[in-house]
C-alpha cells in the first residue's frame, strides 16, 4: 500500500492521524477554533462547513475566504467537508448543486483535502461524473476522500469491502467509510472489512470507523487494521464539539492511541 501526504503529514504509515473538526456558525468562531486547535495533539484539521449559519455553505467565495482565514492560524492540513443531510450533515442541496460546488472550492480553497460523497442515498453513483469531479480536485493539487456514511447500521461485510474498494477504484486518494453498530458484532465486521481491504484490495489508505459508543475502540485501535485517519472533538474546554457520534476528545484519543500502540506501529 502507498503512503499519501496532506502537506507534511503522512498517511499510511506509523500510528493513526488525528483529525479535529471545526464546526462554527460563522467565520470569527471559525478562526477562534481552528487557533484553538494549534494546541491539540491532533494533526489534521477538518472544516465542517455545513455547520454555517444561514446555509453559509451554498457562498463559494465565503467558504474559500473561510479557508484562507484557518490557513493564517494554523499550519495544520485541512480536509474541508460539506456534510450533506443525507449523510448524517445539515447541508441541503440537490446532486447537481453539491458536485458543483466542490468543483469550484477545488479551485478556490485553502486546503489540502477535499471530502466528496460519490454515493446516492441507494448507493448508487454516477460514475463519469465522480471520475471527472475527483479530476479537478486533483489537477488542482488537492488530495480527495470519497467518503460514506451509514448511521442507520452497519451493512455486511462484503457491502463495506465493496463500497471502499469502488471509492478506490473511482479516484479516491483515500476512500472512507463510516457505520453505525448496533452489537459488537457490527464492531467487528467494520474492523474486518477493514482487514479484508487492507489485506486485499488497498493501494492507498483508507478510513474505516465505528461510530456511537459501541464503536469508540475502532478509533483508537483502527490503524492496526489499516484505518490511516482517526476523527476526535476539540473538547468542551475548548468549546468545540464532535461531528460524529463516539469523538473522544483529542487529547484523551492521543493518550489511547500512545498507549495502545507504543512501538507496534
Amino acid at each position: 500500500m502507498e503512503t499519501i501526504k496532506l502537506g507534511g503529514v503522512t498517511l499510511g504509515a506509523g500510528k493513526p492521524k488525528i483529525c479535529v473538526p471545526l464546526m462554527a456558525f460563522d467565520k470569527d468562531e471559525l478562526v477562534r477554533q481552528a487557533r484553538a486547535a494549534e494546541t491539540l495533539p491532533c494533526q489534521l484539521l477538518e472544516f465542517r462547513a455545513d455547520h454555517l449559519e444561514k446555509e453559509g455553505w451554498r457562498d463559494r467565495q465565503a467558504l474559500a475566504e473561510m479557508t484562507h482565514a484557518i490557513k493564517e492560524v494554523t499550519q495544520k492540513p485541512l480536509i474541508l467537508t460539506i456534510r450533506t443531510a443525507d449523510e448524517g450533515g445539515l447541508a441541503r442541496m440537490t446532486r447537481t448543486e453539491y458536485y458543483s460546488l466542490l468543483r469550484d472550492l477545488a479551485e478556490d480553497a485553502a486546503c489540502e483535502a477535499i471530502d466528496i460523497e460519490p454515493f446516492d442515498t441507494d448507493a448508487d453513483f454516477d460514475e463519469e461524473r465522480i471520475r471527472f469531479l475527483a479530476s479537478c480536485v486533483q489537477e488542482e493539487g488537492k488530495k480527495v476522500i470519497f467518503s460514506n456514511h451509514d448511521f442507520s447500521g452497519t451493512p455486511d461485510v462484503d457491502v463495506m469491502v465493496r463500497r471502499l474498494y469502488i471509492m478506490q477504484e473511482l479516484g479516491a486518494d483515500i476512500p472512507k467509510i463510516a457505520v453505525m453498530p448496533h452489537s459488537e458484532d457490527d464492531v467487528i465486521n467494520l474492523l474486518t472489512a477493514a482487514c479484508v481491504m487492507r489485506d486485499e484490495y488497498a493501494k492507498r489508505p483508507f478510513i474505516a470507523l465505528s461510530m456511537g459508543e459501541l464503536g469508540k475502540e475502532t478509533r483508537i485501535c483502527g490503524g492496526e487494521f489499516g484505518s490511516c485517519i482517526t476523527f476526535a472533538s476539540g473538547g468542551a474546554s475548548l468549546q468545540m464539539g464532535e461531528s460524529a457520534p463516539g469523538q473522544m476528545d483529542a487529547a484523551t484519543l492521543d493518550a489511547y492511541i500512545c498507549a495502545y500502540y507504543g512501538d507496534k506501529l
